[in-house]
């Protein structure tokens, strides 16, 4: 029986996607990493810190989680790798460069947030302030988010502004910012999106992820803003999810 080899752990008590995802598979949810025990088979739900017992069977590590939640560190595993990421940098000398030369910059005043938290717009030299660590912004055709699982795409939908909700700001695309996923079959995602989402899930050394892309037409680039290692969850993601940990334990 499933339930008896695998069980989830979410990073904080009452997270959807980990309940969404429990219920799907028919495990658990434990409600502390304490409570991981050798012959556990565990899915780690955005958990960064905890010690993980020898004979267990983790899917994302914690030591791994915590570097894809952290920006800076995200940037330079994904600049090593190959892995197409906006420019960044730590100098604020430079950022201000780039906005002279008419460069959008997102100045990042948090390195492990959501949702856009953190985040001060930089049109002007005067507007940089001081961060964790500064992007170039990307002005992108598309948006999209694949999930990925060990090496394979299990689905993908597109970033669209919703129209019901005023957006405040179309630099942050965030959900509490007007934009959401859908399910797009006229504007699926490019070979290059693909191919760039399972590379940036790899390059973090994670088992699985959702990955921000952006996509941008002339040449078919594709940039990975982040990667998502506690994705939000609804009815259709979560059965992706689910059906690749059930095709693994078949």
């Amino acid at each position: 029986m499933l339930a008896k080899r695998l069980c989830i752990v979410p990073y904080k008590r009452y997270s959807e996607g980990a309940r969404i995802l429990a219920r799907k598979l028919g495990i658990h949810r434990l409600p502390s990493p304490d409570l991981v025990r050798g012959g556990h088979h565990v899915i780690n739900w955005g958990n960064t810190t905890w010690e993980v017992p020898v004979a267990a069977k983790v899917y994302n590590r914690p030591e791994k989680v915590a570097v894809a939640v952290n920006k800076k560190l995200t940037y330079e595993a994904f600049k090593q790798a190959g892995v197409l990421v906006p420019d960044f940098t730590t100098s604020m000398d430079e950022a201000r460069a780039w906005c002279e030369d008419g460069k959008i910059v997102l100045c990042r005043t948090l390195l492990s947030a959501s949702g856009g938290k953190g985040i001060v717009v930089a049109e002007k030299p005067v507007d940089i302030v001081p961060a964790k660590v500064y992007t170039r912004y990307v002005r992108k055709k598309r948006e999209y988010r694949v999930h990925v699982f060990q090496g394979r795409v299990i689905g993908y939908k597109r970033k669209i502004k919703h129209k019901d909700i005023q957006v405040k700001d179309d630099y942050i695309r965030s959900h509490d910012n007007g934009y959401r996923y859908i399910v797009d079959p006229a504007n699926p995602p490019s070979k290059g999106v693909l191919a760039g989402a399972v590379a940036a899930v790899g390059a973090l050394g994670l088992d699985f992820g959702g990955a921000d892309m952006a996509w941008i037409e002339n040449g078919d680039k594709a940039y990975c803003l982040e990667v998502n290692t506690a994705p939000g969850l609804t009815d259709m993601t979560g059965d992706w999810y689910a059906s690749a940990f059930l095709e693994k334990y078949k």
